[in-house]
């Protein structure tokens, strides 16, 4: 029997006047248009933005998916600070959450459905997708947990929950890179695009992607 579930994805904090790498275009969509339609079937989608979220809307809008930004007024704010709006503005009545990041635009719904179905169909409070020995995301939380995720510092990270209840573990093994697939920087960005088959701009017809310094990461 399914459960009911909230996605919450997070965003990499730029600083003051910088664009979104969830905004940058992929295709003829943007990254996180892409990032959404992963996200088919879930009771609800939040979508959280740190600073400035002009463009946030019509992103989510053109991606079809029904999902909900949520505004943080720091654009730095880290993992921690992002996911206690979140959490604060998530259904009362979800079952557990879907914890993924706004610029992984090569997940696939199937994807994400596999994961979703293994963390459904298992007893561990906490599923955890791995590939090539790293943690990736979405990572599934019951709902037990969000006392732990609320309690994270301003900057911690999810494998702070990790460490401190790793008998509640499950780890996911996968072959997909695509829950590794975040931008940080500009060859991130543009390795994404290779591999969804998407051209790559020429250096004029954009600016230099500035790296995350301390960004949400598992």
């Amino acid at each position: 029997m399914s459960k009911k579930l909230s996605a919450i994805l997070l965003s990499r904090p730029l600083g003051q006047g910088r664009t979104p790498k969830m905004l940058l275009p992929f295709g003829d969509e943007t990254v996180l248009a892409r990032t959404l339609k992963a996200y088919q079937g879930f009771d609800e989608v939040l979508v959280v933005v740190p600073g400035s979220g002009d463009g946030v809307d019509a992103a989510i809008q053109s991606s079809g998916i029904a999902a909900r930004s949520i505004a943080v007024a720091d654009a730095e704010a880290g993992l921690g600070e992002q996911l206690r709006a979140a959490l604060d503005a998530a259904s009362s009545s979800t079952q557990g959450y879907a914890i993924g990041m706004t610029d992984q635009p090569i997940l696939s719904s199937e994807l994400v459905t596999d994961i979703r179905s293994r963390f459904e169909g298992g007893k561990a409070k906490i599923l955890a997708p791995v590939c090539q020995r790293a943690i990736g995301l979405p990572t599934f939380f019951d709902s037990e947990m969000r006392k732990e995720l609320s309690s994270l510092s301003a900057h911690g990270t999810l494998w702070d929950v990790f460490k401190a209840h790793g008998d509640d573990v499950d780890a996911c093994e996968l072959f997909h890179t695509a829950v590794l697939g975040g931008i940080e920087d500009t060859d991130d960005y543009h390795a994404l695009l290779r591999l969804a088959g998407l051209p790559v701009p020429e250096p004029e017809e954009e600016g230099a992607i500035p790296s995350t310094n301390g960004g949400p990461s598992a």
